[in-house]
């Protein structure tokens, strides 16, 4: 089986998918960029030739609409930062929150993976029912949470949720390394408290306020403030280069 490059800069090759996946050619060919001719036997499923089209180019891709079911949305964007934020706590967890605390799992929610904005609606919802509505109203907004914040399952919607609904900010006494991760590749800030202590002084609702964010990533340290009370909180920020420029 050789695959060859013809005139129009297609992939062509000879194709055998066996009897196990019954349907491949007949629903998942034809949902593929390509062309073929389908050669089934009673035996076996076969396609004596597939011509693969390259990707389109990005100029071309920007131009094409992407056709997608009732329960698909387009993946959610995140803003960059400015060099402060101003933004409310709108809400206060405590220690060993997991990822099913944040993004709730099961087959009442499986199938909304690839709708953010229908996931959002049950985010949190098993420790603050409220919070989806809030977060959304605050616009931009900081959660402060206790111990091992964001344990258990990788899933990045965990992130990817919170993001949408405006969260800018995780400031926890310390976090699970895959969660802080993905915390960070959806645009939402990790930090933590130098002083654990200062986690007991922080109440839902305050306002609070980080400044000089980019001197600060480089430097490993920030100042988180409550701009009713003027309280200053210092808290870590430990990321790499890679993870300060995303």
């Amino acid at each position: 089986r050789e695959d060859i490059a013809d005139e129009a800069g297609a992939v062509k090759g000879r194709v055998g998918i066996g009897t196990a996946h019954t349907n491949a050619i007949q629903y998942i060919l034809p949902m593929l960029n390509c062309e073929y001719k389908n050669t089934t036997t009673a035996t076996e499923q076969t396609a004596e030739w597939v011509r693969f089209y390259r990707p389109l180019s990005g100029s071309e891709a920007d131009t094409v609409e992407v056709l997608r079911g009732p329960n698909i949305r387009p993946f959610p964007r995140s803003k960059p930062f400015a060099d402060s934020l101003a933004a409310e706590l709108v809400l206060k967890v405590g220690d060993n929150i997991t990822t099913d605390h944040i993004m709730p799992a099961g087959s009442k929610i499986l199938p909304y993976r690839s709708n953010i904005p229908k996931l959002s609606e049950f985010c949190f919802t098993v420790c603050d029912p409220t919070f989806p509505a809030r977060a959304k109203a605050a616009g931009d907004g900081i959660i402060v949470g206790g111990s091992n914040y964001g344990q258990g399952s990788s899933r990045e919607h965990a992130a990817l949720v919170p993001m949408y609904l405006g969260i800018r900010c995780v400031v926890a006494k310390s976090f699970a390394r895959i969660h802080a991760a993905n915390l960070i590749n959806a645009g939402i800030l990790p930090l933590t408290f130098a002083d654990p202590a200062d986690y007991d002084a922080l109440a839902q609702g305050a306002h609070l306020r980080i400044d000089n964010i980019r001197a600060g990533m480089a430097a490993g340290a920030l100042t988180l403030t409550d701009t009713a009370t003027g309280k200053a909180y210092p808290v870590v920020c430990s990321l790499t280069e890679r993870q300060q420029a995303i």
